[in-house]
């Protein structure tokens, strides 16, 4: 037979292990990293400038103490022959980010291998018209550092706002091509997707 204070006890705990969220049960992981992958397939848009053309970006971010401070995103583009012979040495790709058709960061896109200090895989083994960027953004300590690329995270002043965008789950990315970084008019968006 059970004293009741150790029955009440027993229940007390019980009901504790049931209502309180993971969170909080879980508090001695508070302040270590944490990670979130996400991806867009790209398809043709825009009045279709570049029929045949496909694509995905991958994102990965690195969060510490709740604060993002680490990303990387890769874009692949699989160009048509004629559209990879149009297009000049090294292209002026941005990825354009927009939650509810509100655009809120640019990022230009730097060739994948440019920069590079970690010895990277760049898949040796891709197709000829495949093309890859990233954009690889970090803040540590202080400190911001773009180890490839670079992205303006506030688009309604002109200045450019330099930062780290927090992309998440059913945002929109727009692969654009500026021909002229004087004149915005002249841009053309061709590939689109939806992070998933």
């Amino acid at each position: 037979m059970f004293h009741k204070p150790f029955f009440l006890t027993l229940l007390f705990s019980i009901a504790l292990l049931v209502l309180v969220p993971p969170s909080f049960a879980k508090s001695k992981n508070k302040g270590k990293s944490s990670q979130f992958k996400t991806m867009a397939r790209l398809t043709t848009c825009c009045g279709d400038p570049a029929p045949g053309v496909k694509g995905h970006v991958d994102y990965k971010a690195k969060t510490k103490k709740g604060r993002v401070n680490h990303i990387d995103l890769k874009t692949v583009v699989e160009l048509t022959p004629n559209i990879a012979a149009a297009l000049p040495p090294n292209p002026d790709l941005r990825v354009i980010l927009s939650d509810g058709g509100v655009e809120y960061a640019e990022c230009l896109l730097v060739p994948e291998g440019e920069n590079d200090d970690e010895g990277e895989d760049d898949d040796e083994g891709e197709d000829e018209n495949e093309v890859a960027f990233k954009l690889d953004l970090r803040q540590e300590k202080g400190r911001f550092e773009e180890q490839g690329g670079s992205c303006d995270t506030d688009l309604i002043p002109k200045a450019v706002q330099r930062g780290i965008p927090v992309i998440e789950v059913g945002d929109v990315a727009t692969i654009t091509f500026v021909r002229n970084p004087l004149d915005r008019a002249g841009d053309i968006d061709f590939l689109m997707g939806v992070f998933e």
